[in-house]
């Protein structure tokens, strides 16, 4: 063989050798959704899903085994046409919103590497829940949840800000003036914009100043566990004087649409019962649009467990 021929064969062995290995980092929007797809197949079909060796699975926010998931019963319930769903390739994660009449249910799916499932996590509301009412949702995904991303003026991050704090920690450095400013040429939100936007309302809900950074737009409903409790996500938020801990997110750059998952810290006591939600937040053009809010009333010990990591920059 000659040289020349050696080092085709040997170029091609290491192209193919490459191909095949795991990605160290980001993964395809359609391998995030065939992941997902097959997890419910695998759910609907009652046998076991592809998941990674040391697989984390969390009902919420606390630590279950998966036959004691709604993963197990899944095959039994009949969803309706509404879906909404954030897939998000950086971090190799994509989120599920469905409805059905015994359940409301958010399910977030983590891919190692090698495109195993690593983390499971389901946000599950049933009968006596709060505002549990599954007819008031919409039966079929509004029409912007599937649109994508439409390009728009960035906004300005301040340095302080953080994924999993948000502002909420800086209050002197807050600029109401400026907070929500947005400059520079149109285009589409990153990552950490996107997050920024949906980030607001988490610190919005606490009050002033918080409250005047919000970005909702002039229509931004909000359904939770049923129940449309306003037109509007950003009027009259601050009145509820909640603090919002344990953010994590899953944001999807083309169609913008942002899972947060937190929890609303009534007390600190262990035994008190903080509202744990999985919100779904369409960002659109700017300002938030709309939020689906499934959520469940848990101890504040299982609410502020560290089940899952947060971003920290």
């Amino acid at each position: 063989m000659h040289f020349l021929d050696s080092a085709f064969v040997l170029a091609t062995l290491v192209s193919l050798v490459a191909s095949q290995a795991p990605v160290a980092k980001g993964c395809t929007r359609e391998q995030l959704i065939s992941a997902r797809d097959d997890f419910w197949k695998a759910a609907e079909a009652g046998s076991e899903p592809k998941l990674g060796a040391s697989v984390k699975v969390a009902l919420n926010n606390k630590i279950t085994p998966l036959a004691s998931t709604p993963f197990a019963k899944i095959k039994s319930s009949k969803f309706t046409a509404l879906f909404v769903q954030a897939v998000d390739t950086e971090i190799c994660e994509i989120a599920t919103f469905r409805v059905a009449a015994d359940q409301v249910l958010s399910t977030r799916l983590k891919l190692d590497s090698a495109g195993a499932i690593s983390e499971v996590e389901f946000l599950q509301a049933i009968q006596g829940d709060q505002f549990f009412r599954p007819s008031g949702f919409p039966a079929t995904t509004p029409p912007m949840f599937s649109e994508k991303q439409i390009a728009h003026a960035p906004p300005t991050i301040p340095s302080q800000w953080t994924p999993a704090g948000g502002m909420f920690d800086h209050k002197a450095a807050i600029n109401k003036s400026t907070c929500k400013a947005m400059t520079g040429e149109a285009r589409l939100w990153t990552r950490k914009e996107l997050i920024y936007a949906a980030n607001s309302y988490c610190d919005g809900l606490k009050g002033a100043p918080y409250d005047s950074c919000t970005f909702s737009g002039k229509s931004c409903p909000r359904n939770e566990n049923g129940v449309t409790t306003t037109q509007n996500c950003g009027v009259g938020m601050g009145m509820f004087g909640f603090t919002t801990r344990g953010r994590r997110w899953v944001a999807d750059t083309e169609t913008g649409v942002v899972l947060g998952a937190f929890y609303f810290e009534y007390s600190t006591a262990a035994a008190a019962n903080n509202l744990f939600l999985h919100e779904y937040f369409k960002v659109r053009e700017g300002a938030l649009s709309y939020i689906f809010a499934p959520m469940k009333n848990i101890p504040h010990s299982q609410a502020a467990a560290k089940t899952f990591a947060e971003e920290t920059s």
